[in-house]
């Protein structure tokens, strides 16, 4: 079963996780030819480069833990609940989008009410349809029905609730002098940049990694610190994250993602020498902090100039 978790929060407290006693098929999902599974990672890579997460693997095991990195309910099992909805990625053939399979159950049926989590990374605001709508209607808005979204919400959610709503995380706050404090729906690019940084140094086998792995069995799956459920869990993710990690190693998880063109042109305005650039040669997204000076340069490996 898919193993829900009561909370209280706009975005609720915790989210659904993938079983009672989770533990990873990594191994055994790619030895029986499940490429869906390094494709998903390999989007996971692409989306959280576009926020400035290189260190990708923590939100990889995130989705490992919740439901093997599968978006669809027939990915990975026949346990999780086939009533979510169809998508073009998740036709009826695979059961449609994976919900969530352990709350609020009616004589025994863990689905009927629909209080699971949805997709991916079991996101949950209360029913399935809360979660949709409620994400929808996020700005920028994410349809977390698609795995691209689902992805995008899960980072949002992460930078919130770990960034600023987790008391096993550090504090960050980028001016800790105007009297504002972060929260997870309020703070500033400064404030997120300091959370990516974070996350990017939380590599798997050091201290912040750990305290990263308390984070998400609290604060996204909301068990309480020291409880039997918080011990359980904390061995059954540490295994499951030296699986994933070792399957791949290091080199892959510390890979940059290719960079990835939004609107490449023809652009309009100026360029070098008063032109307009025709091809956008590549985005790349870094974190910054407010009041410190940057420099990009095109390192004379194409023309133009420097800013």
């Amino acid at each position: 079963m898919i193993a829900g978790c009561l909370g209280v929060d706009n975005d609720r407290n915790n989210q659904s996780s993938v079983t009672d006693n989770p533990t990873s098929s990594v191994n055994q999902d790619l030895a029986n030819g499940n490429s869906k599974k390094l494709n998903n990672i390999n989007l996971i890579k692409q989306r959280a480069a576009q926020k400035g997460i290189t260190n990708f693997f923590l939100l990889a095991l995130i989705a490992e833990n919740e439901t093997r990195i599968s978006q669809c309910a027939l990915d990975w099992s026949t346990n999780g609940c086939t009533n979510v909805g169809t998508t073009s990625e998740c036709p009826a053939s695979l059961g449609g989008v994976l919900g969530g399979a352990s709350d609020a159950p009616v004589n025994g049926d863990y689905c009927i009410n629909q209080q699971g989590g949805v997709g991916m990374f079991q996101l949950d605001k209360g029913t399935y349809a809360q979660t949709i709508s409620g994400w929808a209607n996020t700005s920028p808005g994410y349809d977390v029905m698609s795995t691209t979204g689902n992805i995008d919400a899960a980072i949002k959610f992460v930078i919130g609730k770990l960034g600023f709503a987790c008391a096993e995380t550090p504090v960050f706050d980028a001016n800790p002098n105007d009297g504002i404090t972060p929260t997870q729906t309020t703070y500033t690019p400064a404030d997120e940049a300091l959370v990516v940084q974070w996350l990017n140094g939380a590599i798997f086998g050091t201290a912040d990694f750990q305290t990263f792995l308390s984070a998400e069995i609290v604060c996204y799956n909301g068990a309480a610190r020291g409880s039997a459920v918080y011990n359980s869990r904390l061995s059954d993710y540490t295994n499951n994250a030296s699986s994933l990690y070792n399957y791949f190693g290091s080199d892959f998880w510390s890979a940059s993602a290719s960079p990835t063109c939004q609107n490449s042109g023809p652009f309009s305005g100026s360029g070098s020498n008063g032109q307009s650039g025709t091809n956008c040669l590549a985005i790349y997204s870094f974190p910054v902090i407010s009041g410190n000076m940057y420099r990009i340069s095109t390192c004379d490996s194409f023309s133009g100039d420097t800013y």
